[in-house]
């Protein structure tokens, strides 16, 4: 399963993450940055740090898990 994860900074110099879970592909990084701009500029979430004020990094997690039988 793979999860696109937005983190931001916020005012209080904190670090919030947004994660959406099975992005389309390939991911459109343009897209990406004019979602995470209506977030910040829309003032949409509000974190224990202070509200979003800006860009910190993208990332695309893939979480893979295998079963291992037991002797």
């Amino acid at each position: 399963m793979k999860t696109l994860e937005l983190q931001f900074t916020t005012a209080g110099g904190g670090t919030v993450t947004l994660a959406v879970a099975d992005p389309i592909m390939p991911i459109n990084a343009a897209a990406v940055a004019a979602a995470m701009d209506v977030v910040i500029s829309r003032g949409i979430f509000d974190t224990s740090t202070g509200p979003i004020v800006g860009k910190k990094s993208v990332r695309l997690v893939d979480h893979q898990v295998a079963d291992i039988a037991l002797a």
